[in-house]
């Protein structure tokens, strides 16, 4: 499945989510990002939680890992990606 998304990480950085079986996965064409978020992989069992909300007409993700880091999204279908996380038994607030 894909989601449109954008990281949010010293500005927003425009690319796309790809969920699988095993992970959630940010990709983007831009040379000018840091190699760590041209493919940032996320693991469903490395997460801890998500939190799903909107600030002012934006719907923000954010997904926490287990190793204290944390990724913000825009996302453009927050109800799906919300729904696909919970399947996979990540605590969404």
């Amino acid at each position: 499945m894909y989601f449109v998304a954008s990281l949010i990480h010293h500005g927003v950085l425009g690319g796309g989510l790809i969920a699988d079986e095993e992970s959630l996965t940010y990709k983007t064409g831009k040379v000018t990002v840091d190699w760590k978020f041209r493919n940032l992989v996320m693991k469903y069992e490395d997460m801890a939680s998500a939190q799903s909300r909107w600030i002012f007409i934006f719907p923000v993700l954010t997904v926490f890992m287990k190793t204290g880091e944390s990724y913000r999204f825009l996302v453009f279908a927050p109800g799906k990606i919300k729904k696909l996380l919970e399947n996979h038994q990540i605590d969404v607030r």
